[in-house]
């Protein structure tokens, strides 16, 4: 689409952008230029990855400018979703038609209507869209009638629910429209509280969707668990009972299942009060919590330790490499992985027997997962090893507990 613009208009899209859009509905600190001026760029924030780190000369440089180079700020993404809520009432600047605004927000697909996501209808009718480039995230909610809306942007790469609790706190605050009756929380915020032994038995990794793993770890307080995301306390679940926890935020539950020997094998999760669940199988504990033990099989870690620099590589190192999945070497062709930058011996902390709990990583089903302690050249971390029945590496992960 960027790309047609130019065809058609005969000048750069950045300008085209400004002259038709920007300057007339006075979005006047954002800019499709990239790079941006010196005088603009002295404007801009530093981007951070969600490990913390800053992104390498503080922000990348977008040719794909329509989808990933604007500029902006909260102010001015408002200033846009006013300007759809003003053309759908019969005002606005005339950038586009009414006809074409209410298609804008009508939904065309999928939940979705030209460009941007559509839900609900009549007063709750909302329009959103959020946004990531490296070291930024972004996101816009409005009401298509009521005029209220909410644009917030901030310089880091975060998974957590950290941008939901602010649009949940503003929407209770100026009395957003809601779409049904709000869920109330599963649980209070104080649960009953079970010994820090049954807690530390829950705590570890969980897969909640394939390759998307959930941590959780004791509370502290004896009180229930909490998630974490990316390294940092997110949300908290106290104890209903002794295998049951609720959020205190939102209506999501959960209960955890043990085979015969008491072992913990998932998570149920029911994100409110109907009957839909969804099983999380527990991929490990947490490695931070075991300490260093004899290696039952030596040759297997060795074969490990050559996997993973050979992923580090990519290219024909990998393709080369001996017990690696044919999914992991495709996915992991390209090499050059932060997370595996200096990594060092590793020291083995035990293993987890998962066959049978249907977690997959790249194409190949995992058997078992082994955890190790290494030093990388972010400092001390732990690593996941996904296995296949036979013993080929198929994933890992790195993680910091």
């Amino acid at each position: 689409m960027q790309q047609m613009v130019i065809d058609v208009a005969g000048i750069p899209f950045p300008r085209f952008m400004e002259e038709t859009v920007l300057g007339p509905i006075g979005m006047t600190s954002s800019s499709f230029e990239q790079p941006q001026p010196p005088v603009r760029a002295a404007l801009t924030a530093a981007g951070y990855y969600a490990d913390r780190r800053p992104v390498l000369g503080r922000w990348h440089v977008y040719p794909e400018l329509a989808a990933a180079g604007l500029w902006t700020t909260a102010t001015d993404l408002a200033r846009f979703a006013i300007e759809i809520q003003e053309t759908l009432a019969g005002r606005g600047h005339g950038i586009i038609s009414p006809s074409m605004a209410r298609q804008y927000v009508t939904e065309q697909k999928g939940g979705s209507g030209l460009g941007i996501g559509v839900s609900g209808s009549g007063r709750t009718l909302s329009f959103s869209h959020g946004g990531r480039d490296e070291g930024f995230d972004a996101q816009l909610v409005a009401f298509a009638e009521t005029g209220q809306g909410a644009a917030i942007m901030i310089n880091a790469n975060d998974n957590s629910r950290f941008m939901r609790r602010i649009l949940d706190f503003v929407g209770r605050a100026w009395g957003w429209p809601r779409q049904g009756s709000p869920a109330d929380p599963a649980a209070a915020a104080g649960g009953a509280r079970l010994p820090a032994a049954q807690l530390a038995r829950f705590a570890g990794y969980y897969e909640t969707a394939e390759n998307q793993m959930t941590t959780l770890v004791p509370s502290g307080d004896g009180a229930g668990l909490h998630s974490l995301v990316d390294g940092l306390p997110d949300e908290i679940f106290v104890s209903l009972d002794s295998v049951r926890f609720g959020s205190v935020e939102r209506g999501l539950r959960f209960a955890f299942t043990l085979n015969p020997a008491g072992a913990v094998t998932a998570a149920v999760l029911r994100p409110g009060e109907g009957p839909r669940e969804h099983r999380a199988p527990r991929v490990a504990p947490l490695p931070s919590s075991r300490s260093p033990a004899p290696d039952p099989d030596p040759a297997l870690s060795t074969r490990i330790t050559a996997a993973l620099d050979a992923i580090r590589q990519g290219g024909k190192a990998l393709a080369d490499a001996e017990r690696v999945t044919p999914g992991a070497k495709k996915d992991f062709g390209a090499g050059h992985d932060p997370a595996l930058e200096g990594l060092g011996a590793l020291t083995y902390l035990g293993e987890e027997d998962v066959s049978g709990r249907g977690i997959h990583r790249h194409g190949g089903d995992v058997a078992r997962v082994r955890y190790f302690a290494v030093t990388t050249a972010a400092g001390k971390r732990y690593l996941l090893v996904h296995l296949t029945a036979e013993g080929s590496l198929t994933d890992y992960d790195v993680v910091e507990r």
